[in-house]
């Protein structure tokens, strides 16, 4: 049986992580999780926990949600969550951690360097549903949809109720169409439940504690936050590379 702390240590940080900023929870949980997990199991499991934290933070956000912005993206999504999920069962441990990690790094690197000086017009908004492509290539083999809607949003320069309520419905659309894909495929094991029974509730309680610290942040200290949390995840999947 896996390392039952480093399980529950990796649903708090997700869930927490997703709680507060809608997003974030595999890129937080994998760098725990794939310390003595194969992504054939991490990446459910990730699935499975997003599912939990974000239906129970749901009701809170809701207000914040509209569908015509959220809707390319799930429109996007349907298309990129299978080719992710193919991709799951041939790529090997370490390629799928550089993956993971050379993700995170690109982002934070072109926060870095444009992050001040960069905000696209609004028609750039046109390509939302290539961007939900792209997110559901990453749900489908990691769990990791956020990331992409979260640089996008960036550059474009929403709000914050406006990028919440994307990471927030996106994400939550991307999980669950992923979880129906590995169930399909055959990726829900027993191993898999017996997990799951145990990350999912940990990870719901954890996201119900993030969404009462995000309820009481403003504009800058969101931004703040969600650029932490992607700086956190990058060093946490970096070292597991040399673990």
């Amino acid at each position: 049986m896996p390392d039952m702390g480093l399980l529950i240590l990796g649903a708090v940080l997700g869930g927490l992580v997703n709680g507060l900023s809608g997003f974030g929870f595999a890129i937080m949980a994998l760098g725990v999780w794939l310390l003595f997990l194969p992504p054939t199991l991490a990446g459910p499991l990730v699935v499975a926990s997003i599912i939990g934290s974000n239906v129970q933070a749901l009701p809170r956000v809701w207000p914040q949600i509209n569908l015509r912005h959220t809707a390319p993206f799930v429109l996007g999504g349907l298309v990129g969550v299978p080719i992710g999920v193919a991709l799951l069962g041939v790529i090997s441990v370490p390629l799928f951690k550089g993956f993971v990690a050379a993700v995170i790094l690109v982002f934070l690197a072109i926060m870095l360097i444009f992050g001040k000086h960069i905000r696209l017009p609004a028609k750039a908004e046109r390509f939302n549903p290539v961007i939900g492509i792209i997110g559901g290539i990453m749900s489908g083999l990691a769990g990791l949809a956020g990331v992409a809607p979260t640089i996008w949003a960036t550059v474009l320069r929403w709000d914050k109720p406006t990028k919440r309520g994307i990471f927030q419905s996106y994400n939550l659309s991307m999980a669950v169409l992923s979880m129906l894909i590995l169930f399909w495929a055959g990726y829900l094991t027993p191993e898999f439940w017996r997990l799951a029974l145990v990350s999912v509730p940990v990870a719901a309680a954890a996201a119900w504690v993030g969404v009462q610290i995000y309820l009481r942040l403003g504009e800058a200290q969101f931004h703040g936050v969600v650029m932490a949390i992607l700086s956190a995840s990058g060093v946490s999947i970096l070292v597991s590379l040399f673990l």
